[in-house]
């Protein structure tokens, strides 16, 4: 996939003086993608239930693009600060290819999530969509939008988000309900990595289809 094609989230590039004060903005395109990196800031970071994270993605952006670590960017509505940033070149031509940067944001769970899981997963949904079970509910998770998509007729939309959970069983053929919307997310891949701490959590990404259309029911 060409960084064209992943370049399509918009984002807003503030730049800032050494007091921290904006002193312009840039409103540009990125694309964003979470890290192995979420430490939590507590002591007790699976029990305290208001905790916040700070949690670090990378920020993908075109080489022409001005920024640097004493910059902010907004991306959905969340503020994110930069940490650091470097430029990316073609090992064969050495061609600066695009821009690379850290970014970290504090941030509290976004939603509760319940973890639905198929008692039989190779049966396939075509035929039947009600032998799914709950396997644990109210599991905190942080979500972010990562890009959508559109069939060629307009049919549906597809939207996929990056997420990070507490420590979970959490299967890459699972879906994720979420508490908040309602909205039922078909998990697409799940990794279990641990913090520096050694306190493990589970990062993946989920999909979302809207307004698909439907096959029938068993």
């Amino acid at each position: 996939m060409s960084l064209a094609t992943l370049l399509r989230t918009p984002v807003e590039v503030q730049h800032r003086d050494i007091t921290g004060a904006v002193t312009d903005t840039l409103d540009t395109l990125g694309y964003l993608e979470p890290t192995a990196d979420i430490e939590p800031n507590s002591e007790e970071p699976w029990i305290v239930a208001a905790e916040t994270y700070r949690t670090t993605w990378r920020l993908f952006l075109t080489p022409d693009v001005p920024i640097d670590s004493a910059d902010r960017v907004v991306i959905g509505g969340r503020t994110f600060d930069v940490v650091d940033v470097h430029q990316a070149a073609n090992a064969r031509t050495t061609v600066i290819h695009h821009k690379e940067a850290t970014v970290t944001r504090l941030a509290p769970p976004s939603t509760l999530v319940t973890i639905k899981r198929r008692d039989d997963p190779l049966l396939d949904t075509y035929f039947g969509d009600d032998d799914w079970h709950d396997v644990v509910t109210h599991v905190r998770c942080w979500l972010q939008t990562a890009r959508g998509t559109e069939t060629p007729l307009g049919t549906e939309e597809v939207i996929v988000w990056s997420f990070a959970t507490d420590p979970v069983d959490l299967h890459h053929d699972d879906r994720l309900l979420d508490e908040t919307t309602g909205e039922l997310l078909e998990v697409l891949w799940t990794r279990t990595i641990g913090t520096a701490a050694g306190q493990a959590h589970v990062i993946g990404e989920a999909k979302l289809v809207l307004g698909a259309p439907e096959g029938p029911v068993a």
